[in-house]
């Protein structure tokens, strides 16, 4: 699930993770993400804009995770201040990965990637088309 209340970061994101062979569910709110998973779906990967009002991102992945305690979490942000509350040690969060925006398709692969198999384990997943 992607969201983020800017529509090209969601078209965006979007393309990128289906063309890696996701299904991809997008919102432009934490309200709107909170009503299409009423606990009904399965939800491996919340991409999340950290500022989302009036739940921001961080609130909205606590509350998703009540069903899906499993759920990978990578949280993106236009300004470096947005990481600073997240980050355990410059690359990883304690509560998920960070990505900075604007970011390119690859990036955001390769960190969604990270963010579903963090012991390192390789996506077979390709970017060629990309």
């Amino acid at each position: 699930m992607i969201v983020d209340e800017d529509r090209n970061v969601l078209a965006l994101a979007g393309i990128v993770l289906v063309k890696l062979g996701y299904k991809v569910y997008k919102a432009r709110s934490a309200n709107e993400a909170l009503d299409l998973f009423q606990g009904k779906k399965r939800l491996d990967l919340l991409v999340t804009d950290v500022r989302l009002g009036p739940v921001d991102g961080p609130r909205l992945a606590a509350l998703l995770k009540i069903g899906h305690p499993a759920l990978a979490v990578l949280y993106i942000g236009g300004k470096i201040s947005d990481a600073s509350p997240l980050l355990a040690d410059g690359k990883t969060a304690s509560q998920g990965y960070f990505l900075h925006k604007p970011f390119l398709p690859g990036e955001l692969a390769e960190m969604a990637g990270a963010a579903l198999n963090p012991a390192g384990e390789q996506m077979q997943r390709s970017l060629s088309e990309m």
